[in-house]
């Protein structure tokens, strides 16, 4: 389960966010593009049958959370990296020192390179 930055890129396309900028209004200015810094929020679920979830976790959010092996999940935090995200927020399921455990592996190959 790769994430590739063309797929990154399509998302932001089909949410509109490709290229975006705020108009502040006549006589007022504009932020420069260049100060901006993107940021995302992915939502990883870690459940198993080892390691149950919060009920609330599919329920907000079903498909659209990340799945798979710490070397995936891995692989998909670098993807928004590589296009341009300057901060990722993520929010597991499940919500807990045992999920915050699970994710650590995730972490310890990202500080690998």
């Amino acid at each position: 389960m790769a994430c590739s930055r063309k797929r990154v890129a399509r998302f932001l396309r089909q949410a509109g966010l490709q290229g975006y900028h705020r108009r502040n209004g006549p006589g007022t200015s504009r932020r420069r593009p260049a100060t901006l810094r993107r940021s995302a929020l992915v939502t990883v679920d870690l459940s198993s049958p080892s390691l149950p979830g919060q009920a609330w976790g599919d329920v907000l959010f079903g498909e659209r959370a990340y799945r798979g092996a710490p070397e995936d999940l891995a692989g998909i935090l670098r993807a928004y990296a590589a296009a341009g995200f300057g901060e990722v927020q993520v929010w597991l399921n499940p919500c807990s020192i045992a999920g915050m455990e699970a994710f650590a592996p995730v972490l310890e190959l990202l500080r690998e390179g």
